[in-house]
């Protein structure tokens, strides 16, 4: 037993975190609580209650805790020093552009590739449709920062509906765009957060929180709130020098207990009018669990996550979606002669983000083997 406090707590805390929260945003984009979608016939839709209760409770509930986890953690570390100038933002913008823009171009320009790829290689084509290429630097910019409803590059058919979110190309990519943004405010957010202390968090908060209701058709809106709310809650406890785990665990019980039973029943209500606030008060309750149950598993488990997990974690994160649900579709189709029962069904489930996930990894090990230069770029020198 290995006890650890203070700072060094804290830093093995989110290096435990990493990983988990990263396959989690893999679980995300596997929900299948509107079944599986193959040329417009979801299929799986006949599973009992009880299948939807686990996906949703795993994909919809708690998965859904990773990225606002990640902006919290992103805006704790992007204020770690004790002073904030201009000097020292100038350093941060150089070190964020090797860290999250190049990664970002990068990454949107692999998956633009692989979704042309695959309206184009005669197999894979099946799965998916053809594409029409047009360009203009305005289309071009929308392919990297906004890519919803076919104003990117690449033009889908109009018989299939073009990714409505306002989103990259590569989807998941739209945390780094929104913590780039975060970046470039963060002397605003610093001077917000020193001159307003625990009440600039609660006004952000509140903010976030009644975003769905005051403007339930906005797009973009909720979003960048939700970015700048955990950011900010993050870099509240180094502004102002709080160690959040200790507070956190002051109330261990409180938030433990309460969390468990907002969970449930957000996994239970999916669907219904109140689901979305259920969800979102879960959220702001689920940021103290997550660090609560991972701050005893680094203080108290002696085996450390192995490194090349740790290391992989941008590249999964970056990487999953471009290839998942094509490979979940091949295989449903693979073996759609057998007794799908709501067995096997869950198994598929749990299996689709289990293997994309080594995939990934086994991918990135060989790419740092064989290109370790070209590697360390796309994880932003990580």
């Amino acid at each position: 037993m290995n006890k650890r406090e203070g700072k060094d707590l804290t830093s093995e805390t989110i290096k435990a975190l990493r990983f988990p929260l990263t396959v989690g945003v893999v679980f995300i984009h596997f929900s299948l609580s509107k079944g599986l979608n193959i040329h417009g016939i979801f299929y799986g839709l006949n599973n009992p209650d009880w299948f939807f209760f686990v996906t949703n409770f795993i994909s919809e509930v708690l998965s859904k805790l990773c990225v606002p986890s990640f902006f919290f953690i992103s805006g704790f570390l992007f204020f770690r020093e004790a002073y904030f100038n201009k000097d020292l933002y100038i350093q941060k913008l150089s070190t964020r552009i090797r860290s999250l823009f190049i990664p970002f171009i990068l990454w949107n320009i692999i998956g633009a590739a692989f979704i042309l790829c695959k309206s184009t290689i005669p197999f894979v084509s099946n799965y998916y449709p053809p594409i029409e290429i047009r360009f203009s630097f305005i289309r071009l910019f929308s392919t990297f920062f906004n890519n919803s409803n076919n104003s990117g590059l690449l033009v889908y058919p109009a018989d299939f509906p073009p990714p409505m979110d306002i989103c990259p190309i590569n989807i998941p990519l739209w945390y780094v765009r929104e913590l780039m943004i975060m970046v470039l405010l963060s002397p605003l957010t610093y001077w917000i957060i020193k001159k307003g202390g625990k009440l600039s968090i609660i006004v952000l908060a509140l903010i976030w929180y009644t975003t769905p209701l005051l403007l339930p058709k906005a797009h973009y809106f909720p979003m960048f709130i939700q970015a700048l709310f955990f950011f900010s809650w993050g870099a509240f406890y180094n502004i102002h020098q709080i160690n959040f785990i200790h507070l956190f665990r002051e109330a261990k019980y409180i938030f433990c207990i309460l969390y468990l039973i907002i969970a449930m029943t957000d996994a239970l209500t999916k669907g219904s009018t109140y689901s979305l606030y259920i969800h979102t008060l879960g959220l702001l309750v689920g940021i103290p669990f997550v660090f609560i149950i991972a701050s005893y598993i680094a203080e108290y488990w002696n085996n450390k996550p192995k490194q090349i997990l740790i290391d992989s974690c941008f590249f999964i994160y970056a990487f999953h979606s471009l290839f998942m649900n094509d490979m979940a579709k091949f295989a449903f189709k693979s073996f759609h002669n057998i007794d799908w029962n709501p067995y096997i069904w869950l198994l598929f489930y749990l299996s689709v983000p289990i293997i994309t996930t080594g995939i990934c990894i086994s991918l990135y090990s060989f790419i740092r083997s064989i290109m370790p230069h070209f590697c360390r770029l796309l994880i932003g020198n990580r």
